[in-house]
């Protein structure tokens, strides 16, 4: 489940990334558990560029720090995903030009 929502991500695609990730909160997954899993799912993935997985681990690692720092709640997950996708897209852009 990890990697579709990484991989929904790595196409720009955030509304099906959310609703992943809506439906392994929904299995009682928590904030903490989401990021450490998609933090060793990211590091095994070889679908991406060094690039972008530099970058989404960097995000991982912000994120990590704030849901440490007792901010769990769906919107800090919600929004790591937005800006892999945001990165995602900008990559994407470069190697366009």
């Amino acid at each position: 489940m990890t990697e579709s929502i990484l991989e929904a991500c790595k196409s720009g695609d955030i509304d099906a990334a959310c609703i992943q990730l809506e439906g392994v909160l929904a299995e009682g997954y928590s904030s903490m558990d989401f990021i450490s899993t998609t933090f060793r799912v990211l590091q095994r993935m070889d679908t991406i560029t060094e690039d972008l997985r530099l970058e989404w681990i960097k995000y991982l690692s912000f994120t990590h720090m704030r849901v440490a720092d007792g901010l769990g709640t769906n919107i800090q997950l919600t929004g790591l995903l937005g800006q892999m996708c945001e990165r995602a897209l900008n990559i994407q852009e470069d190697f366009l030009y």
